[in-house]
């Protein structure tokens, strides 16, 4: 899976938002506000990576138990996948 293009994470001193860009803007109204582990996975699928890669990506860099990691990227696929801003 992937983002979809024109989506930026912006950081605002310890605030993430992923805010549309481009041809975005037209078909996606709002902005979503993330916490730093959401940023760091939206940041790592403007590549196409699986489920399983963004959980060693989690583990490795915020050194958390497998369970955890799957759990987070769970919550945060789901959720981008809701609003519609991931290409499968």
């Amino acid at each position: 899976m992937k983002i979809k293009n024109n989506f930026e994470v912006v950081k605002i001193v310890d605030d993430y938002t992923l805010l549309p860009a481009g041809e975005q803007i037209e078909t996606f109204n709002g902005l979503i506000v993330l916490n730093e582990v959401s940023a760091f996975l939206i940041e790592k699928l403007k590549k196409d990576l699986s489920k399983e890669e963004l959980v060693n990506l989690l583990i490795n860099e915020y050194e958390v138990d497998i369970d955890t990691a799957k759990a987070d990227v769970d919550r945060m696929v789901e959720e981008m996948q809701r609003v519609g801003i991931l290409d499968d």
